[in-house]
């Protein structure tokens, strides 16, 4: 049976008060300049030495504290956990952040694989934001981290190398289909294409599927059983909290070791 129009209108805003959620572009507002000419703030001079890792870690969204948070502490964490020295390149969608974190767009994630994944033995990607059944929010400059767009990404400067995307937010299982899994690519996503997450909140340190990250990432022996394992934590917490399931889903390629990066 449809929606009321009335009961329709507010389906939205109810939706993003319980998740993660993605509101539509206000009518009339124009949106940010994109940038694309930041530099990333990796100088060739700076890059490891030997076998290293292009790291590119995004907050897509500064309506909440949780994906800057979550953001900084993968960051941290993989830094610790990371079997190969990592050539990390951070982005958020907040303009009064460091001056080494750079602008979350489209364009400064293609500027930033550019800057490091030429001579990277691997590719890491991690995108914490608000999402809708398109993408993943990136509100510096009103736009979406499609799963097209990613894949072209990736396939230019990460074909061949052993790479792990890890996107959290609403409807994020849309990463976990075509076009973006391949043989070289474990993909995480934090819901699947048709459900909510959950823990987009001022009064939480990070949501709810990156919390469970976090927490299960120091013991992880492979990417599957931290998935494994935060889609368990994170389905307790809802159950407990009477929320519809965001069900994580995932992508294993064929040819990426199951552990890689994952150094003890």
């Amino acid at each position: 049976m449809a929606i009321p129009r009335p009961l329709a209108v507010l389906a939205l805003p109810l939706l993003l008060v319980l998740g993660c959620a993605q509101a539509p572009p206000a009518g009339g507002r124009a949106a940010a300049p994109v940038s694309g000419a930041w530099a990333a703030p990796v100088p060739d001079a700076a890059l490891p030495e030997g076998p290293y890792a292009a790291a590119v870690l995004v907050a897509g969204s500064d309506e909440q504290a949780v994906f800057d948070n979550g953001r900084a502490a993968f960051a941290a964490a993989m830094r610790k956990r990371s079997a190969l020295p990592l050539a990390a390149v951070e982005l958020s969608a907040r303009r009064d952040g460091p001056p080494d974190v750079g602008p979350a767009t489209r364009a400064d994630i293609e500027a930033a694989f550019a800057k490091v994944a030429p001579k990277a033995a691997a590719c890491l990607l991690f995108v914490t934001s608000h999402g809708s059944p398109r993408g993943l929010a990136l509100t510096f400059a009103r736009e979406t981290l499609t799963p097209a767009f990613l894949d072209d990404v990736l396939r230019r400067h990460c074909t061949g190398k052993p790479t792990v995307a890890i996107l959290s937010g609403c409807f994020s299982g849309v990463f976990a289909d075509p076009p973006l899994p391949a043989a070289n690519r474990i993909i995480l996503t934090a819901a699947a294409r048709d459900r909510t997450s959950f823990g987009c909140s001022s009064d939480l340190t990070y949501t709810y599927y990156d919390e469970a990250l976090l927490a299960h990432l120091p013991d992880a022996r492979t990417w599957e059983q931290l998935q494994a394992e935060a889609a368990a934590a994170v389905a307790a917490r809802e159950r407990a909290m009477s929320e519809r399931p965001s069900r994580p889903q995932a992508s294993f390629g064929a040819t990426v070791p199951p552990d890689e990066l994952l150094g003890r």
